[in-house]
């Protein structure tokens, strides 16, 4: 099953703190979670299969200053769009699985402050 988040379905939801996106979901609609600006964590339990060009699409993550933690279990990380981190924290951890490949496709569009890590 593809299962898809469409865009904008949580934006500016407050009461947010971390979301775990399961292995079934092969794409995240623009906006998605848009100024859920108390988001702290993002764990992403996927295959790093997707559908459409892009797993994150525009801006999925736009506004979330809190924004701080990013743990992937992909082999294969996805390709997102440019602007899907834009405005989350200056810096924060990337953690990812020890032999993940392309991790640079998320590190790239990540402020500069970001680290990664693997061990998960």
């Amino acid at each position: 099953r593809n299962a898809k988040i469409d865009e904008s379905a949580f934006q500016g939801c407050t009461g947010l703190t971390a979301i775990t996106i399961p292995a079934s979901v092969k794409t995240i609609g623009a906006s998605c979670f848009q100024d859920c600006i108390n988001i702290i964590r993002a764990t992403f339990e996927g295959d790093g299969s997707y559908s459409g060009n892009y797993y994150l699409s525009s801006g999925v993550f736009s506004g979330c200053r809190q924004l701080i933690q990013i743990w992937a279990y992909f082999d294969t990380f996805p390709p997102v769009n440019s602007s899907a981190f834009y405005g989350v924290s200056s810096s924060g951890v990337l953690r990812h699985k020890n032999n993940a490949s392309y991790v640079s496709r998320w590190k790239q569009n990540l402020p500069s402050g970001w680290t990664d890590s693997g061990g998960l």
